[in-house]
């Protein structure tokens, strides 16, 4: 409200006030707003030539200014303008300014104003006072200018630093103003710095593939200190990563550097840019991360080549190892990648081949083409080996780094393998034998042609083959896993058409060839050689050499039974011990319970053991199969035995073995039950074992010619010991007696006659059953074994030739009547049979006297270790506490047991000869006791254990005594034998050599007569010397054989040698006078001289001595 020119001071006052305070009001808000705008506008034009501020940035900043500067206006100016400023407002500032009043003075202005001082007198008096106060009041008190002053200092100040901004520099402020006026207007600032990215392809990547590193380069062009810095800032999607500083590389000409940065780059795509000095406007570069291709899936099939139509095609997995092809094989290779393969202008998939040597790629003459985006095919042909690796390119120009190894490796046609697997190498066969040549072949792509040839030993390479024949496959199959062909084919050779006869040696084999071809030009087609197993020899015997190897065969057989027997015997006896011990005590200890589990185990062995000797007995039976023997009496006999020992390995034993397993199992429970159970299938098993142990007696008994054979000569030399007993017994009494009446003898000679008589007719009664036993066995195995019935039968003859029973009957009478001349007689007589009976025998068993040898030296070191190891196991028991826990003991049950096993098995084989009989009865009672000290030693009992383990080692020292006893027998016997064969040969020679002798002693006497050689005596001359030179050869083969053994004799035949062949050379000139006859004669005396040292030391071989020995070195 105005009021001035009023009349009233007061008023008036108040009036003037409030004009002042809106000028002053006016003021300080233009001050104030023209302030913040200068402070703001050198403000942002710092900050956007320090920041470059972008466009729309300027934009929005100016904008936000200008509403800054329109609300100060209003906040400022116009609203502080438009405020009413009445009088009693005014004045009550002013009594607020001037603390002397106390609202007098709006008292007075409100009288005032409502003319209230016109009427009454109270209120004319209060602005009379009022009037009086404000007399000596400051008004310019309300109306401050500091404010006003403060807020122009501010805005020139401002003003100030922006004049002095445009007088520093006039065009960056012109700049800057155009900058902010147009704020979408191109109007950059000058830069002191340029950076720019560096790339090699002169442009950025659009594509970069997933998790291999980035390297980004930039170049400084313009304003480039080697100390500056330049940032490498990255994004990935929202997410932006702190600045990276890059690394300064070299320096360029023109003051020029270049940075660089290694990024691995994250996500699907990221964008990077640089910064550096003031150059901080460049823009981001995006870039896409995409994966690089790998090769998912790398296979091959591989055809074989065109000749080969039968062998299928294979697939090979090429990414885990090599390929191999035969030569002229095609490869099919089936490619997969991760991404979409590119192509080439001919639709083409971009994939090429890259070495492993050079890493570079190489031309090869390959089909490509592309079955999927992601799938190619590629034929290679497989002409060379190859080690290479395929890159694959994919849509976004990226090859694959790893993976596509193709490892090819060509190898050429192989030659065929033949070989033939039935008979092995060596054969003996019949003349008229028929044998089954079993073939087998193998190639790696197949199989042709199959001959079969025979040939004579000694023939040259050039002769004509006997036999040569196509042969026609059985089967033919390919096997992909291994990639090779196999093929198979029996021929049924029949030897009858070849008119062979025993003695001829034949050598045959297999060859074959494969299907390989290869075209050449003039159209002739290559093909690989025949390729020929290796040699069968084919040894022709006659039938009857074939049925002694028949026989022998069958002889080791029933060893082998034998030794099955006796182990089969063990282990009823066990089985039979471990039920009666349940049975009895209703309940099993731990020992017993594991002794089943061994037992069922052994069982079991046996069970394969008997198993091994039925195909030993099928082999026999194929023997006589191939030589037409199976319907014969060994035929027979093998077949019949092996079908025995068939039943006994597939049923009996097992089922044995089974039925100790279910006792070891039903003991596991220790109720009454489970006893029950166990003892039943205890005796189920015992039950079958003594089957078992049937059938084998039953075997044995087939084949007990060998063993009958061996009691039976063991029975004559018993005569023939005795016999000579008491021919000594008898010379000796002979000397007090003879030329005496018997009853003029004195009574002890009388009754020394009487009990020598005794003695002779007993011997005599066994002579007689001997001899029966001989007749019986020869009849019983006349069919089984030919041979030795054949040398029983003649032993049998010759006790009937010489009278032996007979002669030992006259004997012991003409002893019993003191007739020594004539009971000596008798004696020699039953003698000479007896020696002609063993030798009968004998020459059975003579070729078995040296391997029986080395049986018997063998057999010594075995029970030598056995004592060994017998004494090792009682001292370790030995050495136990007597308070041991029988833990302790019993843990030497076992090692106890497995050296009675062992023992046992060496009895059996000490059984199976006849001349260790005895080492076998003391090793099986050894074993016994081993037995006896096992169960000892489970049940605690020490002394027992130990007292049964003296008893072991006893009879095993018995044993080893009896076996080097019959050793020094079988060594004196071996060389009797060999000095007896030798005499008979110098005999032989002797006998022709007197013949020889005799006719050119004929022929000399007829010359004499006659004065000249007849015809026919110059005839019978060149057949003597022939013989002659046969008697040379003879002698020779005999000196080879002696010349290591026995030089003495080789030098002494070298004297005869050279005298047969002086001999032989006179007769060649027909020279029949003296000197040949002193030749011959030398020849004889020699001879004669050889033959007697020889019987001499046979001789003293026969009566235990060795004295011959110097009469031969004498001789």
């Amino acid at each position: 409200m105005t009021t001035a020119g009023t009349g009233q001071p007061l008023l008036d006052r108040i009036s003037r006030l409030r004009g002042k305070v809106r000028r002053l009001t006016l003021a300080h808000g233009v001050a104030l707003v023209l302030a913040a705008f200068l402070v703001a506008a050198v403000v942002l034009s710092l900050l956007d030539y320090w920041l470059h501020f972008a466009g729309v940035l300027r934009l929005v900043l100016a904008l936000v200014v200008l509403g800054a500067v329109a609300g100060g206006v209003w906040r400022f100016i116009a609203r502080p303008l438009q405020s009413p400023l009445g009088n009693t407002f005014l004045a009550a500032r002013v009594e607020d300014a001037n603390p002397l009043a106390h609202d007098e003075l709006m008292s007075a202005v409100g009288f005032l104003e409502n003319q209230s001082a016109r009427n009454n007198a109270l209120a004319k008096l209060s602005v009379a006072q009022a009037e009086a106060l404000a007399a000596g009041l400051d008004f310019s008190r309300v109306a401050d200018g500091r404010l006003v002053w403060r807020a122009m200092v501010l805005a020139g100040l401002a003003l100030l630093v922006l004049l002095g901004m445009v007088a520093a520099n006039p065009l960056a402020a012109r700049l800057s103003l155009d900058r902010w006026l147009t704020p979408l207007a191109h109007n950059p600032w000058p830069r002191s710095t340029h950076v720019a990215f560096l790339w090699p392809q002169k442009s950025p990547p659009r594509l970069w593939p997933r998790g291999e590193p980035l390297t980004v380069q930039a170049v400084v062009d313009k304003g480039f200190t080697p100390t500056m810095h330049v940032w490498l800032v990255s994004r990935a999607g929202h997410r932006r990563f702190s600045p990276q500083l890059m690394t300064l590389q070299h320096s360029l000409p023109g003051g020029r550097g270049v940075f660089a940065r290694v990024i691995q780059p994250e996500g699907r795509a990221f964008a990077i840019k640089v910064l550096a000095g003031d150059d901080l406007k460049e823009k981001y570069i995006s870039i896409r991360v995409v994966p690089r291709p790998t090769i998912t899936e790398l296979s091959a099939l591989v055809a074989a080549p065109a000749y080969a139509p039968n062998v299928p095609s294979r697939e090979v997995n090429l990414q885990t190892g090599a390929v191999t092809a035969v030569a002229g094989s095609t490869l099919t290779i089936n490619l997969t990648a991760s991404e979409p393969i590119a192509t080439n202008k001919a639709g083409q998939p971009r994939i090429s081949f890259i070495s492993l040597n050079t890493g570079k790629p190489i031309a090869a003459a390959v089909a490509m083409k592309l079955l999927k985006p992601q799938q190619a095919v590629l034929i290679v042909p497989a002409d060379q080996s190859r080690r290479l690796r395929l890159r694959v390119t994919d849509t976004d120009g990226f090859a694959n780094r790893t993976g596509g190894l193709v490892d090819l490796r060509v190898a050429p046609d192989a030659l065929p393998h033949v070989r033939i697997t039935r008979p092995k190498q060596v054969v003996e066969l019949t003349p008229d034998a028929t044998v089954n040549i079993h073939i087998a072949a193998e190639d790696d792509l197949g199989l042709s042609g199959l001959e079969f040839v025979a040939r004579r030993f000694a023939a040259t390479a050039s002769a004509p083959p006997l036999l040569r024949q196509r042969v026609a496959w059985d089967t033919q199959n390919y096997d992909p896993a291994t990639g090779s062909a196999t093929a198979n084919a029996v021929f049924a050779w029949p030897l009858s058409a070849m008119a062979l006869k025993p003695g001829d040696r034949l050598t045959a084999f297999a060859q074959v060839r494969d299907n390989y071809r290869h075209a050449q030009p003039g159209g002739k087609v290559q093909r690989h050689p025949w390729v020929h197993s290796g040699y069968l020899l084919i040894d022709i015997r006659s039938k009857a050499a074939i049925e002694k190897k028949m026989r022998s065969d069958l002889a080791a057989v029933r060893h082998a039974i034998r030794m099955l027997a006796q182990q089969q015997q063990q282990v009823l006896a066990q089985t039979q011990a471990i039920e009666e011990s349940v049975k009895r005590a209703g309940k099993i200890t731990p020992q017993q319970r594991a002794a089943l589990a061994q037992l069922a185990q052994q069982q079991m062995t046996l069970a394969r053991r008997a198993a091994a000797i039925s195909q030993a007995v099928n082999h026999v039976q194929r023997i006589a199969s191939r030589n037409k023997l199976e319907h014969s009496p060994l035929g027979k006999l093998a077949k019949s035995v092996r079908s025995t020992m068939r039943e006994l390995a597939k049923q009996v034993m097992p089922q044995a073995g089974n039925s100790l397993s279910q006792a070891h199992q039903a003991s596991a429970s220790s109720s009454s039950k489970a006893m029950s159970q166990t003892a039943a299938a205890a005796a189920k098993a015992a039950a079958q074992q003594q089957h078992a142990l049937a059938m084998m007696q039953h075997a044995l008994h087939k084949l007990g010619a060998n063993s009958e054979f061996q009691r039976l000569t063991q029975e004559v030399v018993k005569l023939l010991t005795q016999q000579k007993g008491l021919a000594t017994e008898l010379h000796t009494v002979a000397r007090q007696t003879i030329g005496q009446e018997f009853s003029q003898l004195p009574s002890g000679s009388q009754q020394q006659l009487q009990k020598l008589a005794g003695d002779q007719m007993q011997l005599s009664q066994s002579a007689i059953r001997v001899t029966g036993q001989l007749g019986d066995a020869a009849q019983r195995f006349t069919k089984t074994n030919p041979a030795i019935s054949k040398a029983l039968a003649k032993a049998a003859a010759l006790a009937q030739q010489y009278q032996v029973s007979g002669s030992m009957a006259a004997a012991s009478q003409d002893a019993g009547k003191n007739q020594m001349l004539s009971a000596s007689g008798n004696q020699g007589k039953a003698i000479a049979g007896l020696e002609a009976m063993l030798r009968a025998l004998n020459r059975e068993n003579r070729a078995a006297l040296r391997q029986l040898a080395q049986q018997m030296l063998d057999l010594q070191a075995v029970i030598q270790h056995l004592i060994k190891q017998q004494l090792l196991t009682r001292g370790s028991v030995e050495a136990q506490p007597p308070q041991a826990h029988e833990n302790v003991l019993a843990r030497w049950a076992d090692p106890q047991s497995r050296l009675q096993l062992s023992t046992v098995k060496v009895a059996q084989e000490a059984g199976s000869m006849s001349q260790t009989y005895q080492a076998s009865d003391a090793l099986t009672l050894a074993a016994n006791n081993m037995g006896q000290a096992t169960g000892a030693l489970l049940a605690d009992r020490k002394p027992n254990a130990l007292a049964r383990q003296h008893d072991a080692l006893v009879h095993l020292r018995a044993a080893l005594k009896s076996v080097e006893s019959q050793m020094h027998s079988v060594d004196k016997k071996l060389k009797e034998q060999t000095l007896a064969a030798l005499r008979r040969r110098y005999e032989r020679i002797a006998v022709e050599q007197t013949g020889v002798q005799s006719d050119t002693l004929g022929i000399a006497q007829r010359k004499a007569a006659r004065g000249e050689l007849m015809r026919s005596d110059q005839l019978q001359l060149m057949t003597d010397a022939a013989n002659q030179g046969k008697l040379i050869e003879q002698l020779g083969a005999i000196s080879e054989r002696v010349k290591s053994k026995a030089p003495i004799l080789y030098w002494i035949n070298s004297q005869i040698a050279s005298d047969m062949n002086a001999a032989q050379n006179l007769m060649i000139a027909a020279h029949v006078d003296e000197p040949l006859a002193l030749a011959q004669e030398s020849v004889l005396n020699r001879l004669h001289e050889i033959i007697a040292a020889l019987k001499k030391e046979q001789q003293g071989l026969q009566h235990g001595g060795g004295g011959g020995g110097a009469a031969w070195r004498a001789g």
